[in-house]
C-alpha cells in the first residue's frame, strides 16, 4: 500500500525522557515511531498515536526500549488498520511498561503471528477491539508479574495471547454489541498459552458461536508449570472449553451456560491434567434438549492426589 501521508519519528535514543505524539485524520497514512536503544533505554517516555475520523487501511508500527513508559495507540472510524506487521512488528521491551490499544472498525490487527510485543517484568498490555473480523496476538516474553488485557465486542474475533514467566495473568472478554445472553452475531475463539509458575488466566465469552449452536467461538488454555489457575466461563449456546494443565498443584474451573431452548447445539468442556495434586471443576447448566443430553464433560487427571468434580444440570 502506498502511503497518502508517511510519518517517522525516531526520538533521541540518548534522551533519558521521550515524548512522540502523531496524529492523522485521512486515508493510507502510516505512523512508525521509535524510542530508545538496546545500548541507551528511554526512560519515563510516552508514544501516542491517534489514527481517526476515517482514517481507513492506516498502519502504526512502533517500538519502544524503555522503563517506566507507555505507548497509546487509537484507531477509529476506519477499516484495515493495523498496529504490527510481520515485517514491522509491534515492540515494547523493558520493565514497568504500559501499552493500551484501541481499534473501532473493521479488520483490524494488532500484530503479526509470532512477533515480540513486551519483554521483561511488571508490564501492562490492554487490547479494546470492536468491530468485525478483529485480531489480537500479543505476546509478552520471560518475565514476572506481567498481565494483558483483552476486550473484543463484535463479530469473527480471534484473540491469541502467550505469556512466559512467572506470576502473569490473562483476561479476555469476548461479547457481542451490547453484551447480551443469547445475542447472535459473535464467532469468536480464545487461544492462551503460559509457561511459567502460578499463573493466571480468565476468560468469559457470551453470545459466541453466532447464536446458532456451531462451536465456532471456543475456549483453549494451556498452561505448563506449577501452581498455575485456569478460569472459563461461556455463557452462549454451544460452547467448547479445552483445558490442559501440565505440573503439579493445578487449578482449573470451566462453567457454561446456555439458554433452554439451545435446540442447535451442546456444550463440550475437555480438561486435562497431567501431574500432581491438581483440582479440575466442570460446571455445565443446560438440561435436555430435543430429548438429547445437551453438555458433554471429559475430565482426564494422570498422576497422584488429584481431585475432580463435575457438575451437570
Amino acid at each position: 500500500m502506498t502511503a497518502l501521508a508517511s510519518l517517522v519519528i525516531s526520538a533521541g535514543a540518548l534522551a533519558a525522557t521521550e515524548t512522540t505524539t502523531v496524529q492523522q485524520s485521512g486515508v493510507g497514512n502510516n505512523a512508525v515511531t521509535q524510542q530508545g536503544l538496546l545500548t541507551s533505554p528511554a526512560t519515563n517516555s510516552t508514544t501516542s498515536i491517534y489514527q481517526i475520523n476515517n482514517s481507513n487501511a492506516n498502519d502504526a508500527y512502533t517500538t519502544q526500549l524503555a522503563t517506566n513508559s507507555s505507548i497509546s495507540v487509537t484507531q477509529q472510524m476506519g477499516h484495515d488498520n493495523a498496529v504490527g506487521a510481520a515485517g514491522s512488528p509491534f515492540t515494547q521491551t523493558g520493565g514497568h511498561n504500559n501499552t493500551e490499544i484501541v481499534q473501532t472498525g473493521n479488520f483490524n490487527k494488532v500484530t503479526a503471528p509470532a512477533s515480540a510485543v513486551q519483554g521483561g517484568n511488571y508490564n501492562q498490555l490492554e487490547i479494546y477491539q470492536t468491530g468485525n473480523n478483529n485480531n489480537a496476538t500479543p505476546t509478552q516474553n520471560s518475565g514476572a508479574f506481567n498481565s494483558t488485557l483483552v476486550t473484543q465486542t463484535g463479530n469473527n474475533d480471534e484473540a491469541t495471547t502467550t505469556q512466559y514467566g512467572s506470576f502473569n495473568t490473562t483476561i479476555v472478554t469476548q461479547s457481542p454489541v451490547g453484551g447480551s445472553f443469547g445475542a447472535s452475531g459473535n464467532d469468536n475463539d480464545a487461544t492462551t498459552l503460559q509457561a511459567g509458575v502460578g499463573n493466571y488466566v480468565n476468560v468469559t465469552q457470551t453470545g459466541s458461536s453466532g447464536g446458532n449452536g456451531n462451536p465456532d467461538g471456543g475456549v483453549t488454555v494451556t498452561q505448563i508449570g506449577l501452581s498455575n489457575s485456569a478460569i472459563t466461563k461461556q455463557d452462549d449456546w454451544g460452547g467448547v472449553t479445552e483445558v490442559d494443565q501440565y505440573g503439579g498443584y493445578n487449578t482449573a474451573s470451566v462453567v457454561q451456560n446456555s439458554p433452554s431452548d439451545a435446540a442447535n447445539g451442546y456444550s463440550h468442556a475437555d480438561l486435562v491434567q497431567a501431574g500432581y495434586a491438581n483440582n479440575a471443576s466442570i460446571t455445565q447448566n443446560y438440561g435436555i434438549v430435543n430429548g438429547s443430553v445437551a453438555a458433554n464433560a471429559y475430565v482426564n487427571q494422570a498422576g497422584s492426589f488429584n481431585n475432580a468434580s463435575v457438575t451437570q444440570n
